[in-house]
């Protein structure tokens, strides 16, 4: 979060004090010791969101990522069957050789470089269209965001949380990260339950915040 370094000490401390069981995992993730997500096999998320995520999902769970990681790992160990979208070629090869070593048969990771030339025209282009296939019961909004996409700002990631919206299964979830940047997304809407996870998570120094939308129709 964009605040001075004594404000971030500060909500450090607040943070781990509301929830000192979150002290232990994220002493053993600290950045520092040079280890990363993808190492953990765990989301870059705040620990908060991540127990939520890992209560809602089961063995036939079919779950879409925009954006590979730590938490790509993660899915795979949890649901039934994972897709994402990368867009930099060379992550999108680390993860599709990390997921062959482990042999994580269950994850499809998907190729669409964006590149910096998008411009108005991002809303049409290929990286948003795997997550049309299908429905899903757990949607990840990650990749981009709004100090990246060449110029985009931060229009990238609410376009990919509206199509999530729309390809959620009924009783699904929805994970934004870093929802401080999107307060527009985090009003009320009928028929969700929104969560703003606030606290720590792994592998990042400070807080961050991981907003879980469930969709309850009526």
């Amino acid at each position: 979060m964009h605040t001075s370094y004594p404000r971030k000490a500060l909500d450090l401390a607040a943070a781990l004090l509301r929830a000192p069981f979150d002290i232990p995992p994220y002493l053993r993730t600290l950045p520092c010791w040079g280890r990363q997500p993808t190492d953990y096999e765990l989301p870059w998320l705040t620990f908060a969101a991540i127990r939520r995520i890992e209560r809602h999902l089961d063995r036939d769970s079919r779950v879409f990522e925009f954006g590979s990681g730590g938490s790509t790992f993660f899915f795979a160990r949890h649901a039934g069957q994972v897709t994402c979208v990368e867009s930099h070629p060379e992550w999108h090869a680390t993860v599709t050789e990390l997921a062959r070593q482990r042999h994580y048969n269950n994850l499809t990771c998907l190729l669409e470089p964006m590149g910096n030339g998008v411009g108005a025209d991002y809303a049409d282009h290929s990286f948003f269209r795997p997550i049309l296939q299908e429905h899903w019961d757990l949607i990840l909004v990650d990749s981009f965001c709004a100090f990246e996409t060449g110029g985009l700002g931060g229009a990238l990631r609410p376009h990919a949380f509206s199509l999530a919206v729309r390809q959620l299964k009924p009783g699904g979830m929805i994970v934004l990260d870093d929802s401080w940047l999107y307060p527009e997304l985090l009003r009320p809407r009928v028929g969700w339950q929104i969560e703003d996870c606030v606290g720590v998570g792994p592998c990042r120094y400070g807080v961050s915040s991981t907003a879980v939308f469930r969709w309850h129709p009526g």
